[in-house]
């Protein structure tokens, strides 16, 4: 398709609250049509994540589910400091929707493996349709846990 050549980057985008699709998509009804998702869907998104607060990443994946273009690439990385507080909200997300952003990385840091780990456990009972407040208890495990290892995550 010809529009690929103006809506697909070669490298990835580094999504901020600034980033806008390009201007083609907006030029009429017919073009909007013919590339609405093209540039969601064959681009590559970069996130920092920063202290656990994944409420822009959450934003922008119901932006790209409401357009029914799921298959986007996301590349999140991870910085900052442990934050809980934003980690259970963000696996509530997990959790109610249905969806998992972080996997076990096998060369990720200790804050991802935590995440990774908080993310397995909310996805798995999101499977079981298991209640809310049984993965908060199973996840408040993890937290007393990790903190015994990373007193950081006490905080």
């Amino acid at each position: 398709m010809i529009y690929e050549y103006a809506l697909v980057d070669a490298g990835e985008s580094t999504v901020t609250a600034q980033l806008r699709p390009p201007a083609l998509p907006q030029t009429c009804r017919k073009i909007r049509a013919e590339t609405r998702g093209t540039w969601y869907t064959m681009n590559t998104f970069l996130f920092t994540i920063r202290d656990c607060d994944a409420r822009f990443l959450m934003a922008w994946a119901d932006l790209v589910e409401s357009l029914h273009e799921v298959d986007e690439e996301t590349v999140i990385e991870i910085s900052g400091q442990p934050n809980w507080a934003n980690l259970l909200g963000w696996c509530r997300t997990v959790c109610d929707e249905n969806c998992l952003f972080m996997e076990q990385d096998e060369e990720e840091g200790a804050l991802e493996t935590v995440i990774a780990t908080a993310h397995a456990i909310a996805a798995r009972h999101c499977q079981n349709d298991w209640p809310w407040s049984e993965c908060e208890k199973t996840l408040e495990d993890l937290h007393l846990t990790v903190g015994k290892w990373e007193p950081k995550w006490l905080q």
